[in-house]
């Protein structure tokens, strides 16, 4: 790999520093995956060998505190995870604060762009394995059916006790590291959404005491726990098969689309009747579908792939 020079380097961490922070937006609207844009941007694959690469540290630091440390400070890609981070919990922070108003005022937009994304993101992640023609449908298709089952019919009540919203704070980032499978979405399934984005707002003003704290540290802990089990298991399989997991994943992603549709329901397609708003969201589509191809040019300008 061409070592970069300090603008070169610059650029790029500002490159992931801009990811995360679109990922941070992501994972705090219900419907929408921080993995998806992980995805679509290129960088997914080289994030979970990175969490991997942190479980496979520890294990061979044998739980020596100062060792792992040293593992980790050598062994890690420094200028791609702390930008990323960085940007993850600024796009979150920030989002917690205007996500009600959005979604408040513009939500068909909002689901239309999201939409976009999907579809967009979907087709060029599929066309890029070498496989089969017939794996490549059959992963696809198996992906779909997987997607349009998570996203449509998983449902888990849980409270806000410290243990429960641990628990669910473990599922929801074992979730949205998953393209195609918002965390969000999750917690809301949990009945926890609302109470988790009110700690977070709160942290954002700076009003959380007490008992709150102790709860969402409780809640990190989870969502740390659960992104390092995810992170390893999916860094192993796509260091065996990888192409099938793109695959798998380009299908899945479609497969959460009824879901966040806006305008499809039960009986089908519904449009809303204030045609502004038609076309507002098909705008707002047009804008999705073609924000994937500029992050695929920005990619390929930077060598990023996600195989």
């Amino acid at each position: 790999m061409k070592r970069l020079n300090g603008l070169e380097r610059l650029i790029s961490m500002l490159n992931y520093f801009l990811k995360g922070i679109f990922m941070g937006f992501a994972d705090t609207i219900p419907g929408v995956s921080g993995g998806t844009v992980a995805f679509i941007t290129g960088i997914y694959a080289k994030l979970v060998f990175q969490i991997k690469a942190i479980v496979d540290l520890f294990k061979q630091s044998k739980g020596h505190p100062l060792t792992f440390v040293n593992l980790i400070a050598k062994h890690l890609d420094w200028l791609f995870l702390i930008p990323l981070i960085a940007g993850i919990i600024s796009g979150a922070l920030l989002m917690a604060r205007v996500i009600s108003f959005l979604l408040d005022h513009y939500f068909d937009q909002v689901w239309m762009f999201f939409c976009g994304l999907i579809i967009s993101s979907s087709v060029l992640i599929a066309r890029k394995p070498v496989v089969a023609l017939k794996i490549k449908i059959g992963l696809i298709f198996a992906g779909f059916v997987a997607g349009y089952l998570v996203s449509n019919h998983f449902k888990l009540s849980l409270g806000i006790g410290w243990h429960e919203l641990f628990l669910g704070g473990a599922l929801a980032s074992m979730a949205m590291i998953l393209p195609g499978i918002s965390g969000s979405a999750i917690l809301i399934s949990t009945g926890q959404y609302e109470h988790v984005l009110e700690l977070v707002r709160k942290v954002t003003e700076g009003i959380l005491q007490g008992e709150e704290v102790i709860l969402l540290i409780c809640f990190i802990c989870g969502v740390l726990t659960g992104l390092f089990v995810m992170g390893y298991l999916l860094g192993w399989f796509f260091q065996r098969y990888s192409n099938w997991m793109i695959l798998f994943f380009s299908g899945f992603l479609v497969g959460v689309l009824p879901g966040v549709f806006p305008w499809l329901n039960a009986y089908g397609l519904a449009l809303p009747e204030d045609t502004v708003v038609v076309s507002q969201g098909i705008l707002s589509l047009t804008a999705g579908l073609l924000i994937p191809l500029l992050f695929e040019i920005l990619s390929h300008t930077h060598g990023e792939h996600n195989v």
